[in-house]
């Protein structure tokens, strides 16, 4: 990877404004569109709206469900069944997951029939990246609904988890929800796991505490290694070798730790220039596509190097990373090689 794709600009889709609380209200008027895009990267919520119209509409054990997935999904066969009134039944659900047919040149036929399906299709296209200017997309843009499933910002996240513990009867300050969040990351999927747990290790006391989330919530792999790498960048080799220690008393493999260091050294090189270049953070998330809770928690190690020394380390590090997939270095050895090179000031 050459610096040019390092800071290379993520252009993103305009995004529809639709939610999941505006598709539950359609849902409940039975007012369904003849198409549906969801898409994103967010995958617990990609699964909601997906489970939801299933559950609306009949799962597989309706004869007018239809589920494929993947590339190779027939293009020919679901313009067929798109075009077919359904058996004894007021909808016909065609589901589609993980096709690509969402990015450009995916799906043209179909795009091109989606103004004349009956009204009694709907359908369903669920992808995890989309092209706003492919056929498809317009199309169902034009036709149906596309709902974006991104992470949520900061402060709509804060938002929805001091809600979501207000309700079950718990308390907790924002000093506690911000530990929550440094811990276990901003995965919604992963917050939804930790915060049943944090319910049930919290049940007598009904409030949730630092060393409560110490005490019971997992830290991702992905976030060890964050904090690793702002001890590196901090000036603090102690305490990033120690938190390697630990990595390894887990069993983590060397080459997932050096992808991850990598990954998190690109990163803080990535946001150091964007800085340098006077951008602010929410500029920074929208060139990125970086979560803004992930580039606020960055800041003060990527500011630990001015941006030539931070593509120096990067440079280092790709020349390890190299090392190892060519067989001319132990996995082992150009993990602890980044580790002095990250803590080297």
């Amino acid at each position: 990877m050459c610096h040019s794709e390092a800071l290379r600009l993520k252009n993103p889709i305009r995004r529809t404004v639709f939610n999941l609380k505006e598709l539950e209200k359609e849902i409940q008027n039975r007012d369904f569109r003849r198409a549906y895009l969801i898409y994103g990267p967010e995958d617990l919520l990609r699964q909601k709206c997906k489970n939801r119209l299933i559950q609306a509409l009949g799962g597989p054990e309706d004869p007018n469900f239809t589920y494929r997935e993947g590339p190779a999904t027939d293009e020919e066969e679901i313009r067929l069944l798109a075009g077919t009134v359904p058996f004894l039944s007021e909808k016909r659900l065609i589901l589609l997951e993980n096709t690509g047919w969402a990015k450009k040149g995916g799906g043209q036929a179909l795009a091109g029939d989606l103004e004349n399906l009956p009204d009694s299709t709907v359908l369903v296209l669920v992808e995890k990246e989309a092209d706003a200017k492919s056929p498809l997309f317009k199309a169902m843009k034009a036709q149906g609904r596309c709902i974006a499933c991104e992470p949520l910002g900061e402060a709509d996240l804060k938002r929805s988890l001091k809600a979501f513990f207000e309700e079950a009867g718990y308390a907790i300050d924002g000093q506690s929800l911000e530990y929550f969040l440094s811990r276990c990351g901003t995965d919604l999927a992963t917050l939804s796991t930790e915060r049943e747990k944090l319910l049930a290790y919290c049940m007598d006391t009904k409030i949730i505490r630092p060393e409560d989330i110490d005490a019971i919530t997992h830290q991702t792999l992905r976030d060890r290694i964050f904090d690793m790498v702002d001890a590196m960048a901090a000036g603090k080799p102690r305490e990033a070798f120690r938190l390697y220690e630990d990595l390894k008393a887990l069993k983590e493999p060397p080459a997932k730790i050096l992808g991850l260091i990598l990954s998190q050294a690109t990163r803080l090189y990535v946001l150091r220039e964007l800085d340098e270049r006077g951008l602010s953070q929410k500029e920074m998330a929208d060139i990125t596509r970086y979560h803004p809770y992930v580039i606020k928690k960055s800041m003060a190690a990527c500011r630990a190097y001015p941006s030539r020394i931070w593509r120096r380390k990067w440079e280092q590090l790709l020349s390890y990373d190299h090392a190892f997939r060519s067989g001319k270095m132990q996995d082992v050895i150009a993990v602890e090689l980044a580790l002095v090179e990250m803590s080297l000031r």
